[in-house]
């Protein structure tokens, strides 16, 4: 499924004999993160021969994390019934340890910090849209974009659900399908998922559909996974003010934008505008442009546009 390069990295890093290694992977709602998290524990479980912890943090509260970290370990921790008492605990069990810790979709670094391991042969992996959390500050970072065009790296999860020989016949549409999804990795994942379940919709059938921006996000949908969910939960987390700027953002189509512009459309000033879309590049909302400059993922333009 592609991401050599991040694999790459997170393998030379948490390989590596250093104490407490601790990798950072960022990027918007639908581009892998939990993905390649998981790819990366599966190759290097057998570094960690006291296994892998994993947490999904945003759904969970630190108290029954710590517990499932130590249930793990056939302990139960249950009597100590504060945070700072079994976060104690649990880091005194884990400190003859080598485990990998999984920490999911974290979104404020106050939750982490209880669940690190102490400085020991342990190795944690953390998962997040925003790139200013404390937490990462000083650790390996990893930013999660779409899928390489150059390496083709959509074409090869489509060979991978649909079976290269489908492909290869339907390579054009296939190519222009990834190009409108702007080759978000969960994006490429559904439509080849729609074409896998219906082998009566072709991949120019789909695109046609994909082309009109009101029915995009919502023909990309398969059972219970879509696009529609994790960008409104992105969104909800926003302030009032952050809201009205990123629906402002929809008036640029695809094209990227400066202050200068955004301070017009959202009829703010240029110094308000800049600290805003700073707040919404941390959420991974918008993503760098040209020098100086913003963009928004073409399926979040949609998204926007919509609200």
């Amino acid at each position: 499924m592609g991401r050599a390069i991040p694999l790459q990295t997170l393998h030379a890093t948490l390989s590596a004999s250093q104490p407490a290694a601790i990798v950072s992977i960022q990027g918007m709602a639908g581009v892998g993160k939990t993905a390649l998290a998981a790819h990366a524990a599966y190759q290097l479980r057998s570094q960690f021969p006291d296994g892998v912890l994993w947490a999904n943090v945003a759904h969970a509260n630190p108290l029954a994390i710590l517990s499932a970290f130590a249930g793990a370990y056939g302990q139960d921790v249950s009597r100590y019934p504060d945070v700072e008492s079994r976060s104690q605990a649990v880091r005194a069990l884990l400190a003859d340890k080598q485990a990998l810790l999984v920490l999911d979709d974290v979104h404020h670094s106050e939750v982490v910090y209880p669940l690190l391991p102490p400085t020991g042969r342990c190795a944690v992996i953390i998962t997040t849209q925003r790139h200013d959390l404390a937490i990462t500050q000083g650790v390996q970072r990893l930013h999660l974009y779409g899928f390489d065009q150059a390496t083709n790296e959509a074409q090869q999860l489509f060979s991978r659900i649909l079976g290269e020989e489908y492909v290869a016949q339907n390579a054009v549409a296939c190519a222009a399908i990834a190009d409108r999804v702007g080759h978000l990795p969960l994006a490429v994942a559904l439509a080849a998922g729609l074409l896998a379940s219906d082998p009566q919709w072709r991949p120019a059938a789909l695109f046609a559909d994909l082309a009109q921006d009101q029915s995009c996000l919502s023909v990309l949908a398969q059972d219970d996974q879509n696009l529609w969910v994790p960008f409104d939960l992105s969104y909800q987390a926003l302030t009032a003010t952050q809201r009205i700027f990123f629906c402002a953002l929809s008036v640029f189509g695809g094209a990227d934008f400066g202050v200068a512009s955004v301070a017009a459309a959202a009829q703010s000033s240029t110094a308000t505008t800049h600290d805003q879309l700073r707040q919404l590049y941390s959420c991974s909302l918008v993503q760098q442009g040209r020098a100086g400059r913003y963009r928004l993922h073409p399926l979040l333009q949609m998204f926007a546009q919509h609200l």
